[in-house]
């Protein structure tokens, strides 16, 4: 309950302000609030007096009903008119009511955060600066948009070989040996949408009365990735229940954690393949603070995430300072240093990406300053081709997030990158032709941030992103980063068993290296946390409903399969930890290098089978067997030869007649046997 002077200055925001926030002669003094990526359109709106003159300016809007999803970082506006904002606050218990945000600042689709002081929620522009005005609010900010962990690729494996990574991973042959089919363990997939599942539930690639989180509609998840996730879990494990939530946001991911276990559903196992570019990467945030406590409130759950699909697609290092021979200057603002990717002999102060067509890529910079105190700040450059010969600039970060309209300011851009060190931006290649994009590091003059930069770059349609140069290591952040995840690297199925085995080139490697041991300390204290842990399959083969692809390629196919071994484990082996035994039951391929194989594959790749009399020679992706199921197994039997390629449940309606025949053959026996014997 919230206290009479809370609500007596919330109405006095909601009732005593005039429409027009702007009244007050000269600048608001709530504009240091606004976050970058969301300043320049306050700032718009205070220019012109007329949100429709500022949209007649050229301002971008992103309709995520139109499924437009836009990349990390930029502003995103719904078909009212409202763009979502994150309010962070310095106490939770300063949060105001979704009531009053609602009364005071027409708030729509309000989510509050269960771990931190931040409310999330969809707001009229014109109203951002009384959001700014809140009694104890720290910043107004655009909220971390997930990306998925899919890779889309070319592939000439098998179609309709829908237990391949079952059999890869032993899962086949340790329910046989077990009756372990997962039952009554629940299973919860967090991911970016599952559209499909309804006939993917008719067609029998999924099981009936699948949980979905009651504030998913909310979120306005899209997509069909977590059906595809469903249906690995599902074929591997078929008895068990299983639970979607679809967040777009890491407040929302948070609440879905909290959902899983608040509703009823009371997940057993959490899988996630959610990215969100831009969350702080030399330290845990907000949000892996989050998922942390979530954890620790929740010792029994089992969080398994995907390792992410970053490698080739991520660089860090020191700076490396570079005098340019011709300063830049860009929108009044002068720098005479770029960052040198090369070397002293052959210095290069470009880090080059080539955009497919119709693609969108993003870029995200991070430096180790303090997360929310930085004392310095980077700049971003990007040119559509060579700087040199005809590249022309076509992006940049002056001091914002974020820049609708490329590298157009009205006004000198700020020196603040806003309330973190973070700078990150995107471009859209409407060519026919693939483009190449050149990335320069400029230092703010004046400034004097960390020298530890950590950049990460990415493609909106999911392809495979080179960044050159690139770091072969450390590109894996956020939630993915915490010791109480068990992150899954990715390695092609049809590999298994291969003597050259190896992890997929694009799989997120360890270690991850922090600067900070926590989101308060601004003292630095370096340290490295082994990742990832495990390596899971893709490159399988499931229903395509809808837009999704298959066969299903990268770390996000990976994740679910060492869920649904977790989940066989669990019921088979009741109060020994599933972590435990997948990571026992693993060993690193062959073509594992002598010398830090960990830090791609973790313990290797698991396989259940060496707890069963077959042993690991039943771990082959090309055997036919399926899951058998006995009468105390529950769930539905998996197959590995019903056409179209999708999770366990389907099942021909021939074999069902034979399995009925032979059950009821089976009973008549018994029946008979029970008779003989009571006549005696």
């Amino acid at each position: 309950m919230k206290s009479p002077l809370w609500i007596i200055a919330l109405l006095g925001l909601s009732l005593g302000m005039a429409p027009r926030v702007y009244a007050q002669v000269g600048p608001s003094p709530y504009i240091e609030k606004i976050g970058p990526g969301l300043r320049p359109l306050v700032q718009a709106i205070e220019t012109h007096r007329s949100l429709a003159r500022v949209r007649d300016q050229g301002m971008t809007e992103t309709f995520v009903e139109h499924g437009l999803g836009a990349v990390p970082g930029e502003v995103r506006w719904n078909l009212k008119g409202d763009v979502q904002v994150d309010l962070t606050f310095a106490h939770r218990a300063q949060r105001p009511d979704q009531a009053i945000l609602i009364s005071a600042l027409g708030a729509r689709g309000v989510v509050s955060d269960p771990y931190n002081a931040v409310v999330e929620m969809w707001v009229p522009p014109q109203n951002l600066l009384k959001a700014a005005s809140l009694p104890g609010l720290l910043s107004v900010t655009v909220p971390h948009y997930a990306v998925v962990r899919r890779v889309v690729s070319w592939s000439s494996n098998p179609p309709n070989y829908d237990t391949a990574g079952s059999n890869a991973l032993g899962a086949v042959a340790y329910a046989n040996a077990t009756g372990a089919t997962g039952s009554g363990i629940h299973v919860g997939v967090i991911s970016d949408g599952a559209q499909s599942y309804q006939s993917d539930v008719s067609a029998g690639y999924l099981p009936k009365n699948i949980f979905i989180d009651p504030n998913d509609t909310a979120y306005g998840s899209s997509g069909n990735e977590g059906s595809a996730m469903m249906q690995i879990v599902y074929d591997s494990a078929p008895g068990v229940d299983l639970g979607f939530c679809g967040p777009s946001t890491d407040v929302q991911f948070l609440s879905c954690l909290h959902d899983f276990e608040g509703t009823g559903f009371k997940a057993n196992i959490i899988v996630d393949d959610l990215g969100f570019p831009g969350v702080a990467m030399f330290q845990n945030g907000a949000f892996a603070t989050g998922v942390a406590s979530f954890a620790q409130s929740n010792p029994n759950v089992h969080l398994v995430t995907a390792a992410g699909n970053d490698n080739g697609a991520y660089w860090q290092g020191s700076w490396t300072p570079f005098t340019l021979s011709t300063p830049l200057t860009l929108n009044g603002v002068t720098y005479t240093q770029a960052n040198n990717f090369g070397s002293s002999s052959l210095p290069n102060t470009y880090a080059a990406i080539s955009l497919q067509p119709n693609d969108t890529d993003y870029w995200v910079l991070e430096w180790a300053d303090p997360w929310q105190a930085p004392v310095g700040d980077y700049d971003v450059v990007v040119y559509n081709g060579n700087p040199a010969t005809t590249g022309k600039i076509v992006a940049c970060n002056q001091g914002t997030d974020i820049d609708s309209n490329g590298c157009t300011f009205t006004t000198t851009p700020g020196t603040s990158p806003g309330p973190n060190p973070v700078q990150g931006n995107s471009y859209k290649n409407t060519t026919s032709s693939s483009e190449k994009l050149y990335i320069e590091v400029l230092l703010r003059n004046g400034t004097n941030p960390s020298g530890l930069l950590k950049l990460i770059t990415g493609s909106q349609a999911s392809n495979e992103v080179i960044l050159n140069p690139n770091t072969p290591f450390g590109s894996i952040y956020g939630q993915s980063a915490l010791p109480q995840e068990f992150t899954a690297g990715a390695m092609d199925v049809y590999q298994v068993g291969s003597t050259s085995a190896t992890i997929e080139s694009f799989s997120s490697k360890g270690p991850v290296e922090f600067e900070y041991s926590s989101l308060s300390s601004t003292t630095p204290s370096p340290s490295s946390i082994p990742k990832p842990d495990i390596t899971g399959v893709d490159g399988v083969t499931i229903n395509p409903v809808g837009s999704f692809t298959s066969p299903f390629f990268g770390t996000s196919a990976a994740a679910p399969h060492i869920a649904a071994l977790l989940a066989l484990l669990m019921q088979h082996e009741p109060g020994q930890n599933p972590e435990t035994t997948v990571t026992n039951e693993a060993s690193l391929p062959g073509g594992a290098p002598s010398t830090g194989a960990s830090n791609s594959y973790g313990a290797g790749v698991p396989c259940l089978a060496k707890l069963t009399p077959s042993g690991q020679a039943a771990c082959n992706p090309n055997s036919t067997a399926t899951i058998n199921i006995t009468s105390g197994g529950g769930g539905s039997s998996s197959s590995s030869s019903s056409s179209g390629g999708g999770g366990g449940g389907g099942m021909n309606p021939l074999v069902l007649l034979v399995l009925g025949v032979l059950l009821l053959t089976a009973v008549r026996s018994r029946r008979d046997a029970a008779i003989r014997h009571s006549d005696c």
